[in-house]
């Protein structure tokens, strides 16, 4: 029992994947069960992170103002196994001191990927069921900085494709 209080306490609550966006979370879901889930984020902000990681003024900027709205859908092909993608749309707007102001939108950044329970228990006591589930995600963009910057618009994203990896410890 105090093992497992001690991995709560010392488990970070959010952890991030693709982290500018969205938590890092378990995409397993049940047998033959199709689940969905939205989100909305807005981001505004008059300064940037410098390599070091203190927040410093970008010349000329007035303001940076990104939303974007997603839709994520899992699917559970089995007790064991789960498939998810995630479809996102962002709207990016860039407001200079010069009263310039340019904005791009469209397709982000996409994700798929899939989900494995690797160990289970279950028991009558303090834990009903214990599970391990290891889960692989790929995210891509769904737009080219190339085609922004030859219109002189904001990026969509960073142009990366990403690929995250990790355990979840599933405790009820």
């Amino acid at each position: 029992r105090w093992l497992l209080l001690a991995l709560f306490i010392m488990t970070p609550l959010r952890v991030q994947a693709d982290f500018y966006a969205f938590d890092w979370e378990n995409q397993h879901s049940a047998e033959d069960v199709l689940s969905t889930q939205g989100a909305f984020h807005l981001l505004s902000s008059d300064s940037n992170y410098s390599p070091s990681g203190q927040t410093e003024q970008v010349p000329n900027l007035k303001s940076y103002t990104r939303m974007l709205a997603s839709l994520c859908t899992a699917y559970g092909a089995s007790a064991d196994w789960s498939a998810f993608a995630r479809l996102s749309w962002a709207r990016t707007a860039v407001s200079e001191l010069s009263n310039s102001q340019s904005s791009g939108y469209g397709l982000a950044d996409q994700s798929l990927g899939i989900n494995f329970r690797a160990w289970g228990i279950r028991t009558d006591g303090f834990l009903k069921t214990l599970n391990v589930h290891l889960q692989l995600q790929a995210d891509f963009p769904a737009y080219q900085n190339t085609v922004a910057a030859q219109y002189a618009t904001p990026f969509l994203g960073d142009g990366s494709i990403d690929i995250t990896g990790g355990a979840f410890l599933d405790v009820p």
